[in-house]
């Protein structure tokens, strides 16, 4: 085990464990997961200076950026990141199935979270577009801080959706999708010769 190196709970060594034609692909997606770390830190510091400025709603965006922080830095690392780490250590199909679903998830996320609509207590919890916009009516360095935010923002589904087009295009390149085939007609073939042994009986 040894990371994270403050408390380490998992042995991760991308150099050691993936192999060498794999090791782009995660290494790409390893430098998204600490994109997205950084935008949630940045959100909460958008979300202190409203909560600064004593802007309406301010303390529940606030906590809100805090949830975002404590719920998805963990979730997305052991989602899709650790999935598609999984998947090119053990070159395992299921394993990037899942990782493409749960990344679609985060690419959701990213382009929400750019956008921003201020509703209700989600008011300042995001530094999108919308917000950053609105942002302004609080004061010049309010707005100011929450444009940065956007801008990160948009720069992290930029870099999101170029890693996810990078990952499928190397799954395919590698057989995949007809890996993932021909797993799924052995699972319904299994399937259905165990279903007909149990009627036999």
């Amino acid at each position: 085990k040894n990371w994270p190196i403050c408390v380490p709970i998992i042995y991760h060594n991308i150099a050691e464990e993936i192999p060498d034609r794999s090791k782009r692909v995660v290494r790409e997606m390893y430098f998204c997961w600490w994109g997205l770390v950084f935008c949630l830190w940045y959100q909460f510091f958008c979300g202190s200076v409203m909560l600064g400025e004593s802007a309406d709603q301010a303390t529940a965006s606030w906590f809100l950026t805090i949830v975002y922080i404590i719920l998805g830095i963990p979730l997305s690392f052991f989602t899709w990141y650790r999935s598609i780490y999984k998947a090119a250590a053990n070159d395992s199909t299921a394993s990037y199935i899942f990782f493409f679903i749960m990344f679609l998830v985060h690419i959701g996320f990213c382009v929400w979270a750019t956008i921003a609509f201020p509703f209700s207590a989600e008011k300042w919890s995001f530094c999108g577009w919308m917000t950053a916009i609105a942002a302004f009516d609080e004061g010049d360095f309010p707005g100011i801080v929450y444009i940065i935010g956007a801008c990160f923002w948009t720069v992290l589904a930029v870099y999101s959706l170029w890693c996810l087009k990078d990952s499928y295009l190397f799954f395919r390149g590698k057989g995949g999708v007809e890996q993932a085939k021909q797993d799924a007609a052995i699972a319904a073939f299994s399937q259905q010769q165990q279903g007909a042994g149990s009627n036999q009986v």
